[in-house]
Parts: C-alpha cells; sequence; structure tokens
C-alpha cells in the first residue's frame, strides 16, 4: 500500500499555510483530505481553487451538492460520501433526496431526478452524452452553461474521490459514515 498519511499540523509543508488556513476558516478545520492533498501541493491547490469555483458555477447549492454526492457515488467514495451528505442536508436536501442518493434510486422532484440522469450519464459515458439525454435534461429547464459546471464538479471530484481511494482517507472523528 501506498504510504498517503494524513498530515499533523505540525507536518503540513510551510509554502500552504495561508491556503490551509482558509480552509479552515471555511470548514472550522481541515479535513483530511487536504491533510492528505498536502503532500502534493499542486494538487491541493487545484482541489481547493475548483471546490471555489464551484459556488461560482450557475447551479444552486442544493444542485451542486446534489451533483456531488451522486458522483461520490459512482465513485465509491465513502469518505465524501460522509462529508457531502451534511452539506446536502445544509443546502436543504431531506432524508428522502439525501437517502436516495445513497441508494441509486430516482429522486421524487422531477428537476433534481432530470440532472440527477443527467450527471450518471455523464460520469457513465466519460462525457459522451447522447443526444436525448442532452435534450431530456435541457428540457428540464436546465442550460448549456449547466452541463458545463457538471463537468467542472466532476473534475473536483475526480481529484478528492480518487485521492481518498489511494489513501484510505480516515473519517474525521465527528463525521458519521453513511450507507
Amino acid at each position: 500500500m501506498t504510504d498517503m498519511p494524513v498530515l499533523s499540523d505540525a507536518e503540513l509543508p510551510d509554502s500552504e499555510r495561508d491556503l490551509l488556513a482558509q480552509v479552515k476558516d471555511d470548514f472550522g478545520f481541515i479535513p483530511n483530505l487536504e491533510r492528505v492533498l498536502a503532500q502534493a501541493p499542486a494538487a491541493l491547490r487545484g482541489y481547493v481553487a475548483l471546490w471555489d469555483l464551484i459556488s461560482a458555477t450557475s447551479l444552486t447549492p442544493l444542485q451542486q451538492q446534489l451533483v456531488c454526492q451522486q458522483i461520490n457515488r459512482l465513485h465509491d467514495c465513502h469518505y465524501c460520501m460522509a462529508h457531502h451528505d451534511v452539506l446536502l442536508r445544509q443546502a436543504g436536501a431531506d432524508a428522502n433526496t439525501r437517502q436516495a442518493l445513497l441508494e441509486d434510486k430516482p429522486l421524487a422532484d422531477a428537476s433534481l431526478e432530470a440532472l440527477r440522469a443527467f450527471t450518471v450519464a455523464l460520469v457513465e459515458t466519460r462525457g459522451v452524452v447522447s443526444p436525448d439525454q442532452q435534450q431530456a435534461f435541457l428540457a428540464a429547464g436546465y442550460t448549456a452553461q449547466q452541463m458545463l459546471d457538471i463537468i467542472l464538479v466532476l473534475a473536483c471530484k475526480v481529484i478528492s474521490n480518487y485521492s481518498n481511494h489511494l489513501a484510505h482517507t480516515p473519517l474525521e472523528p465527528f463525521v458519521k459514515p453513511v450507507t
């Protein structure tokens, strides 16, 4: 197994102290994922930059978190699924929606289901989404901009999900696993 420790505060690179201080300000702590990524400062900076850009997309906070969680499930990232379950709840998702995402079930809300289905199609086809799937997404009231916004979210989630798989990133003690 690869040696990818979760860096302690003392082990965090001095070059990334300001960035990690901002992460701590945003979340109230430095997540274990960022502590792992700090071993590769460019990866850490790329991840944080993409994460920050997600909030600048045309997706609402709920839609952002729904896309994140759907990708987390497709990538089977238990670390991110636990964290995004909390973020989904904070964004206003009800318990049924959150559980449906974890169980790969359709969502009751037609608009959110169209978003979920397009995200699944995008990930499963590696971007080769059929014209019918694209049209269904657009017919649900979404835009071409939002298609591209989902790709931005996917890029961010590839960094986090794949890093967590390699590092076996442990959940923080206060975060509950989801099933």
